[in-house]
C-alpha cells in the first residue's frame, strides 16, 4: 500500500506546482489587452479554437510558457462551451469570445485555491505516475548495475520486433521503461546488443474500476500479447513486463498473469513484486 500512498501524495505535490503556475497565466489572460490574445480560428476539425499569443514587451520580464498558455486557452473555450453555454448564451463554438474567457477566468480566480486545484491541470495527464513508478524501481534495484530510464523516442512491441517510431503510433501503447546496464547507450534501438539482459516494461497506475480504466487493462493485455508473439519468434536477453499499481491494477493482477505464454521472459505485478523479479533475473 505505500507504493499507492506515494503515488497519491506524488500527484498532489504536483497538482499544487500546476496551480502556482497557472494562476499566473490566469491572471495573464485576465489583464492581457485585444493585442496580446486574439482568436485566429477554428481547428481544421472544428473541434477546438486557435488563439494567437503576441505579448508585449512590459511581460517579457515573467516567465510563462507560451505552449502552456495557448493550451489553457483552448481547455478555457472547450470548457465554456461545453458547461456554460446557456450561462454565455452561445450556441456553437465559434461563438466564444476573448471577453467571454477573462469573464471565466475572473471567475476561477475568486475560487478558494482548494477549489482551484480542481480546475488546474490534472497531473496524471503529464505522465507523472509513470515517472514515479521508474524511481521506484530505481531505488528498488540500486545495489545492481541496471537502471530505469524512459526510451528517447516511442518504442513498441510489434508484429514480432522491437521498432522505434519518431511518432506515436495511437492504436498501440509504447514501451514506458526500459531496464538495462547502466553503462549501455538505449538512445539507438538498433544498437542494443541481443546478448544483453534486459528489459521492457509497460507502467500503469490504476487506482478504481472505470471505463477509462477497464481500456487501460485491455491496453495492459494487449502489450502481454504482442509480448508474448516476440518471444515465440525471438530467442534472445530480451525480457518484458507490465508494472501495476494502485488498488485496481492490483485487483486485477491475477487475470494479467493468466494471459502470459512465457512466464519466464514476461512478469505481472506492482513495483514491489516486479523489483524481486528483476533482481531474481539480474542474478540469473
Amino acid at each position: 500500500m505505500w507504493v499507492i500512498e506515494r503515488l497519491y501524495k506524488n500527484r498532489n505535490i504536483l497538482r499544487e506546482e500546476n496551480l502556482k503556475k497557472e494562476v499566473i497565466l490566469w491572471n495573464l489572460i485576465l489583464n492581457s489587452d485585444e493585442s496580446e490574445i486574439k482568436i485566429k480560428s477554428l481547428s481544421k476539425k472544428k473541434d477546438k479554437i486557435l488563439f494567437e499569443i503576441n505579448f508585449k514587451k512590459k511581460n517579457n520580464n515573467l516567465d510563462f510558457d507560451k505552449k502552456h498558455l495557448r493550451r489553457i486557452l483552448e481547455t478555457f473555450s472547450l470548457r465554456i462551451y461545453r458547461l456554460n453555454s446557456d450561462h454565455y448564451n452561445i450556441k456553437k463554438l465559434d461563438e466564444i469570445t476573448i471577453d467571454i474567457i477573462k469573464d471565466h477566468t475572473k471567475e476561477l480566480l475568486k475560487l478558494s485555491s482548494h477549489l482551484q486545484l480542481f480546475l488546474c491541470t490534472e497531473p496524471i495527464r503529464q505522465g507523472v505516475d509513470e515517472v514515479e513508478q521508474r524511481k521506484i524501481i530505481n531505488e528498488g534495484i540500486i545495489d545492481s548495475s541496471y537502471v530505469a530510464r524512459k526510451p528517447k523516442e516511442h518504442w513498441y512491441v510489434k508484429d514480432n520486433k522491437i521498432e522505434d517510431k519518431k511518432k506515436k503510433i495511437k492504436k498501440i501503447k509504447s514501451i514506458d521503461c526500459i531496464i538495462s546496464p547502466i553503462d549501455l547507450n538505449i538512445s539507438d534501438l538498433s544498437t542494443l546488443d541481443k546478448k544483453k539482459k534486459l528489459f521492457f516494461g509497460y507502467c500503469k497506475v490504476i487506482m478504481v474500476a472505470g471505463g477509462h480504466q477497464d481500456n487501460q487493462l485491455k491496453d495492459s493485455k494487449n502489450f502481454i500479447y504482442q509480448c508474448d508473439k516476440y518471444c515465440e519468434n525471438k530467442d534472445n536477453n530480451f525480457n518484458f513486463f507490465v508494472q501495476c499499481d494502485g488498488q485496481e491494477a492490483m485487483n486485477k493482477i491475477n487475470d494479467l498473469r493468466k494471459i502470459i505464454k512465457n512466464k519466464k521472459r514476461i512478469f505481472a505485478g506492482s513495483s514491489d513484486e516486479l523489483i524481486e523479479w528483476i533482481k531474481l533475473k539480474i542474478n540469473e
